[in-house]
């Protein structure tokens, strides 16, 4: 292990000690008892994220379990993947569990509607930033319960294929700089449901960083099937190139 991965590990184990005792002082329990010193190994900075993984299954909100868990998941890849995966697919349950109860649609507050997180979703995107075809199983699985759905009632619910559709394209986005086969494999999810905004927003942000590939995911790739219907029109404005600026290119029907 080189020192730099050493020391990454050791800022992130302080920082995941500060995350979890944080929490036990807002839930008034007593404060953890481990003492971590400069001078600790990479070994006992992994074994401090295990105790501390172990302990996020006493608390009592369901969301900052999560929270606490994933990122002790994500340092935990590297040197023990399989209880980084565990981790990962308990996580996962807890945040269906919770979309079942709470939901993510948007909350009235005052006057303003707003938005809410599907935690199903920052699970998948931080399992994505370390094996993107484990997430893509998992988002394939949310679509095609969406499309049983559907033939269930006879009709396709328009109000949560635009929620999927939204999730999966913050997460493209949130996936561009890092892993761009990812990103465009949860955008090209979307590309069965009706396009909106938010996959105009992706372009834009895929062209800033690679024109040439933006340029080529935006046109139809096949025709129309009813897997992958192209509904209404696919508006590109704004589309971002070094040499021309900002200008309109594209109207795919």
């Amino acid at each position: 292990m080189t020192i730099l991965s050493r020391r990454l590990l050791l800022r992130l184990a302080f920082l995941m000690f500060g995350v979890v005792n944080t929490y036990a002082f807002d839930q008034q329990q007593p404060a953890a008892k481990t003492v971590v010193s400069p001078s600790c190994t990479s070994e006992q900075a992994v074994e401090i994220v295990q105790q501390q993984l172990a302990e996020t299954r006493t608390y009592d909100d369901n969301e900052r379990r999560i929270s606490v868990s994933i990122r002790a998941a994500d340092l935990l890849w590297p040197y023990h993947e399989a209880q980084a995966r565990a981790a990962f697919s308990e996580a996962f349950d807890l945040a269906i569990q919770f979309h079942r109860e709470k939901g993510s649609a948007p909350k009235q507050d005052g006057g303003m509607l707003i938005g809410m997180p599907d935690v199903r979703f920052t699970v998948i995107t931080a399992i994505a930033r370390r094996d993107s075809a484990w997430a893509r199983k998992m988002t394939d699985k949310m679509v095609d319960d969406l499309a049983e759905e559907a033939k269930e009632t006879g009709s396709p619910n328009k109000a949560r294929e635009g929620q999927m559709a939204e999730r999966l394209l913050e997460m493209a986005n949130s996936l561009v700089d890092t892993n761009q086969a990812a990103a465009l494999s949860f955008a090209g999810q979307t590309l069965q449901f009706p396009a909106t905004m938010h996959l105009t927003v992706f372009i834009y942000r895929l062209a800033g960083v690679n024109r040439p590939v933006a340029d080529q995911f935006y046109q139809p790739r096949s025709p129309p099937t009813p897997r992958r219907p192209w509904i209404g029109f696919f508006t590109c404005r704004l589309f971002h190139s070094e040499m021309n600026g900002m200008r309109e290119i594209c109207q795919v029907v």
